[in-house]
């Protein structure tokens, strides 16, 4: 009886050997992926597309100047801030239009303003929002960035995520995980 179970124990230790063996190869590529691609960051080797970066807000979150702040400041060539709030009654508004002050009086002076999108009738607010702004645009943008407001990228976000599209393949790209 003792010699029919030997082998399924070994047959059952192999395969966990095995196992083993082969998640701990997936990990050690996983890591070296990963810190390949945070080594060289995607920067595209031709001129930066103009980009709209549309930034819906709605009153005023925890951090909410830390996290507008970081898209003032974005290391990019050429992109105008669009914030869309529902309102000029909205508290998020004030906050806005100062950073909106300050980041224009400044050196780093980035093209920034407001859009007041009015009240939602037939779908969501942040919907809607997003729909008013996105219509005003200007012809030579070539390219729609979209970010909460309660997100804070670091200064390079924006050039790796426009460095991801390719003109004749992506139509989209995610800084989402």
């Amino acid at each position: 009886m003792d010699s029919i179970w030997l082998p399924i124990y070994l047959t059952f230790f192999v395969a966990a050997v095995v196992q083993t063996v082969v998640m701990t190869l997936q990990a050690y590529e996983n890591r070296r992926f990963a810190r390949s691609r945070l080594r060289k960051p995607a920067v595209p080797s031709v001129e930066f597309p103009r980009v709209a970066l549309f930034v819906p807000c709605k009153g005023v979150d925890l951090g909410l100047e830390a996290n507008l702040r970081p898209l003032l400041e974005q290391d990019y060539a050429d992109y105008e801030v669009i914030f869309i709030i529902e309102s000029a009654d909205d508290p998020a508004c004030a906050v806005i239009e100062r950073l909106i002050d300050e980041y224009t009086r400044s050196a780093r002076s980035v093209a920034a303003k407001i859009v007041i999108a009015g009240l939602a009738e037939n779908c969501g607010q942040k919907v809607h929002n997003l729909q008013v702004a996105t219509r005003g645009v200007s012809e030579d943008v070539d390219v729609f960035a979209f970010v909460d407001s309660d997100a804070r990228p670091g200064r390079r976000w924006l050039a790796t995520l426009v460095a991801r599209l390719d003109g004749e393949v992506s139509a989209a790209t995610t800084g989402y995980r």
